[in-house]
């Protein structure tokens, strides 16, 4: 799943070292320098002037942690000085202190105010009921609570979890007993090529716990619980954590998901996830990467613990109390947002579209270029709302692309004295009766992105390189040389069984035999249309799509079109009735401007120099006569309200518009409100400011 990347959750910055690193600096100044006797020093006391709450105390054995975790390779790497290195990292610990301090104020606030609040968002009915603080009824949250008060069952154990894991990480690194080849042998990097699917979504957003459990399990997680937890998945696919507890993959109808979800099995793991000092060479590894933290200063050269008992050092204490404070600072942000998303008004939504409207209004009224630009970049999060002309639109185009001997014949043939253009174009099209499609996707097949069949010699890609369920497309149409069943690691450490093939081959596919199946019988085509009959003086050539089905369409070009440029854009390629007749071959953008005077799903099939050009309009784009007004918009968002035909046109844009933009506005909001709290303590001379130095404890660092 994908982490959260808003700016709360990246103000804490956590000092956990990164081990790997550690012998960089056994004989540097750093070292020589005894830090035991002053690593105790405070530089720093920060408190919340107007908030009651405890004063936090920064202390030079922080200062010296954060460098070791990554304030060193701003030295190495970007050229800082150390006293540069080190103000940047007290100033990180002052914000972090800061934001700490006023999420444990707010979340108290919040919690005091809605725990018994009936009409509480899916966000708060969790919070208030799962806060360690909720098992005594009696007791309030307030900013001098201990940090665990705020945190959920969930977040305590993931608390620890993450700090056992940091720990046996650092045992990992300093064990010996490594195979030199082990060592050194390069993982291959597994990279599709040009020709992966932006489209395919291989990742999730990350869910907060509260949305967790309503998360069906996937075998893909099981399999990465089992391994974190170092246990085997039985015959019937289930997980036994203990006597009492199992998991399997959740069923497809959902019928177990109160039982068996995603939140019920990350607690399983984080409770059930021990420190691994099993061996004698990890207790060895283990006492190795404490003296040279104890060489470093962060650990004290007074405490021995033996290696079983790790988190009873101050230093992973200290880191304890850091990822608290995180989970702190994250759930006070997933407020924000849950605020937001509540009361993220109708009016709003139409406040940014008018602001939208507004400007693209100015900037492109006189400007075709600057309209053109704006298409050309426009993305769901970037829409293009205001559109000053009309014959604008977006056209797809899956490419069958003339062999090197087809191309070679044809400028040959262009080359003779007294061929005219007539001439010309029926060579070329004469040349369609020998073009053969080929399967494009021979990286796909050596890259491992699928299984070898033994039995049928196939060769199968993974489901997730599709966007439909086009089974036709789903084997590599051809044949692969030397297929290996290997076994690999994936990004997450879990086995899985792959193939490697020295080669793959396409198999030839006639033009008329790739029409018949892939176009006529899987897209719906016309049959008279595999001629290439395209003439727009005559109006023949053409159809229209009364099914149209553009992931399959999308799952075609991946899979056949030799025009790289039709890989890399969801939306095609733009129509311009202004400059695309300079910009695309003459025949391209004559076929383009019909399909798209035809409107969305006309289709068309034409040939130019570089082959067959299968042409499908996927969007046209008619010139605004006015901004959408508020009612209607509103309307269109109201799920109760009965919709005039007006309105029902625009439901559709305003719903996409809707989508798009409460991400963008929810993060604004977020940025907005953590900007401000930080400005406002961290202004130096104001009387606000949150924070006292200590100067003469850190001159020999700044």
């Amino acid at each position: 799943m994908k982490k959260r990347s808003t700016f709360l959750s990246r103000l804490i910055a956590l000092v956990i070292a990164l081990v790997c690193v550690i012998g960089v600096f056994s004989g540097c100044s750093l070292v020589k320098t005894n830090m035991e006797k002053d690593g105790d020093l405070v530089v720093a006391t920060v408190k919340l002037p107007d908030v009651d709450v405890e004063p936090t105390e920064i202390k030079k054995r922080d200062m010296y942690a954060a460098y070791v975790s990554y304030g060193y390779y701003y030295v190495s790497s970007y050229g800082y000085t150390m006293a540069q290195t080190y103000q940047m990292i007290l100033d990180n610990l002052e914000q972090n202190a800061v934001v700490e301090q006023f999420a444990k104020s707010e979340l108290a606030k919040l919690y005091n105010e809605k725990k018994n609040a009936t009409d509480n968002s899916e966000f708060l009915k969790y919070f208030v009921a799962n806060a360690s603080v909720a098992k005594d009824a009696t007791k309030t949250l307030s900013a001098k609570s201990p940090l665990d008060d705020f945190l959920t069952e969930y977040q305590l154990a993931e608390v620890k979890y993450n700090v056992i894991k940091s720990i046996n990480d650092l045992t990992d690194s300093f064990v010996h007993d490594h195979d030199e080849e082990d060592a050194e042998e390069e993982k291959e990097s597994v990279s599709l090529t040009a020709r992966d699917n932006p489209f395919v979504e291989e990742e999730k957003e990350e869910l907060g716990e509260w949305e967790l459990i309503k998360e069906p399990i996937t075998e893909k997680d099981l399999k990465i619980c089992a391994k974190t937890l170092n246990l085997e998945i039985n015959a019937e696919g289930k997980l036994l954590i203990d006597d009492n507890t199992s998991f399997s993959a959740t069923k497809e109808d959902n019928s177990d998901l109160e039982s068996n979800n995603m939140y019920k099995l990350n607690l399983a793991m984080f409770t059930n996830y021990k420190l691994d000092m099993a061996s004698k060479d990890r207790e060895k590894a283990f006492n190795e990467a404490i003296n040279s933290y104890r060489n470093l200063g962060i650990i004290s050269n007074s405490e021995f613990n033996p290696a079983d008992k790790a988190l009873e050092y101050d230093y992973f204490k200290k880191q304890l109390e850091t990822e608290k404070a995180q989970a702190i600072v994250l759930f006070y942000q997933a407020s924000l947002e849950d605020v937001v998303k509540e009361e993220l008004k109708n009016s709003m939504l139409y406040q940014d579209y008018e602001d939208l409207y507004t400007t693209q209004e100015a900037k492109f009224a006189n400007d075709y270029t600057a309209y053109e630009t704006a298409m050309g970049e426009a993305t769901d999060e970037n829409p293009v709302v205001f559109h000053p002309f009309d014959g604008y639109g977006y056209v797809s185009n899956l490419l069958l692309g003339f062999s090197e001997e087809q191309t070679k014949e044809l400028t040959l043939y262009k080359d003779r004295k007294g061929i005219t253009k007539d001439k010309v174009t029926a060579f070329r099209n004469s040349l369609v009766n020998s073009l053969v499609v080929k399967d494009q996707r021979v990286s796909w097949a050596t890259e491992g992105y699928g299984i070898y069949n033994k039995e049928n010699g196939k060769y199968t890609f993974d489901d997730k390189y599709f966007l439909s369920d086009n089974g036709s497309l789903k084997d590599f149409i051809g044949y692969v040389e030397n297929p290996i069943d290997v076994t690999e690691e994936d990004e997450n450490g879990i086995e899985k069984n792959a193939w490697k093939v020295s080669n793959a081959v396409a198999e030839s596919i006639p033009y008329l035999n790739f029409y018949d199946l892939y176009l006529k019988t899987g897209m719906g085509f016309d049959s008279n249309i595999a001629n290439v009959t395209y003439n727009p003086e005559t109006k023949t050539g053409f159809g229209t799509l009364t099914d149209y089905n553009d992931d399959a369409m999308r799952d075609l070009i991946y899979a056949f079109s030799t025009d790289q440029g039709s890989l890399k854009s969801k939306q095609g390629y733009l129509y311009s009735p202004k400059t695309s007749s300079t910009t695309y071959v003459p025949e391209f953008a004559s076929a383009a401007k019909t399909i798209v005077a035809n409107g969305e799903n006309s289709y068309t099939l034409v040939v130019t120099d570089y082959g067959v050009h299968v042409m499908v309009c996927l969007d046209k784009i008619s010139k605004t006569e006015q901004m959408i007004k508020e009612a209607d918009f509103l309307a269109c968002l109201d799920t109760n309200a009965v919709l005039t035909p007006e309105q029902e046109e625009i439901k559709e844009f305003v719903l996409n518009f809707k989508k798009a933009k409460q991400d963008s506005l929810v993060s604004s909001y977020v940025s907005e409100k953590a900007n401000t709290f930080v400005s406002k303590y961290l202004e130096e001379g104001s009387d606000t400011y949150a924070t006292t130095f200590y100067k003469d404890n850190y001159k020999n660092l700044i």
